[in-house]
């Protein structure tokens, strides 16, 4: 079912916020990536972290290279304290004679830890 605007509003702000430290060499990964049991899951063979450690260095590689991560359009369904998202958008990547737009679909299944929501599971590229 789809979330209520509540649930969608802090799920979409935990996106933006996600998407801003990916997109800002040097941001505190942290701060998004720092949950002890945060697991994350690229889109190719083999692209599964486990844990703050391992997620923030991949964190930190994607931020230095200046790509801006755009959340184009977020659909959020949730159910008990499990909700899940999808994002459409785009990521531009830096080229010599400008931008490249690359399209993005992302999904994240979030879990509440009292009354806050954090990452649980970031989906594909």
């Amino acid at each position: 079912m789809k979330a209520d605007a509540q649930t969608t509003a802090a799920i979409r702000e935990l996106i933006d916020r996600t998407y801003a430290v990916l997109s800002t060499p040097g941001a505190d990964v942290a701060s998004v990536f720092g949950a002890a049991d945060i697991t994350v899951a690229g889109s190719g063979q083999g692209e599964l972290m486990h844990g703050p450690e391992e997620v923030a260095l991949v964190a930190q590689h994607i931020a230095s290279t200046a790509m801006q991560w755009v959340p184009e359009g977020v659909t959020v369904w949730c159910r008990g304290d499990v909700a899940w998202a999808q994002v459409l958008g785009v990521v531009r990547v830096p080229r010599p004679d400008g931008t490249e737009d690359v399209a993005l679909l992302d999904d994240g299944r979030l879990r509440s830890h009292r009354r806050r929501m954090g990452v649980a599971l970031l989906g594909r590229v």
